[in-house]
């Protein structure tokens, strides 16, 4: 395998095994030793791509984000109805890592951290997703309330199947408004 293809498919693989450890010991209880170890590596080798924890963090958060707003972008390029491509937007944004983060404890810590650590990435970010639920709705306003509202169904951690059927409730709502 060439040099440049190992290193980035180590780096993919550091990147993996952050999410992993993030979400399942919080940002403060996660240490690149922790990381190092579960992808199988010495933590000097992290350094070789990133400089420091926090570097870390961001790099996954946004490797993680960008991947899936691409991935959202095209689905709303669909000839799908309103609903569907709502429903497919929060199936690629909000529930592809949710049965992960929501069996976790520190799942919470992980999003919170996310928004202290990181809050010109969530502005980045909100601003995107109102953006492509404005083109299905048509409606900024409408869409905003959307994106918090998806929050809210959230916020008590809610078994997958439970957020499933919230979130078609809430879809339902805002494609007949």
């Amino acid at each position: 395998m060439p040099r440049t293809k190992k290193l980035e498919t180590r780096k993919q693989d550091i990147l993996q095994s952050a999410f992993e450890c993030f979400v399942q010991f919080g940002y403060s209880k996660t240490s690149l030793d922790l990381i190092a170890q579960k992808t199988g590596i010495s933590r000097p080798l992290i350094y070789q791509h990133f400089k420091d924890k926090e570097d870390l963090f961001a790099c996954m958060i946004e490797e993680r984000f960008s991947e899936r707003y691409a991935l959202a972008e095209q689905s709303l390029l669909s000839n799908s109805s309103k609903r569907e491509k709502l429903l497919k937007l929060v199936e690629i944004i909000v529930l592809k890592d949710w049965s992960l983060i929501s069996n976790s404890f520190h799942g919470a810590e992980f999003f919170s951290e996310l928004l202290n650590t990181l809050p010109a990435f969530e502005e980045k970010y909100r601003k995107k997703f109102i953006q492509m639920a404005t083109s299905v709705l048509q409606n900024e306003d409408l869409a905003e309330v959307f994106r918090f509202s998806l929050t809210g169904l959230t916020s008590d951690n809610p078994s997958m199947e439970l957020l499933h059927k919230r979130i078609n409730i809430l879809v339902d709502c805002v494609c007949h408004y």
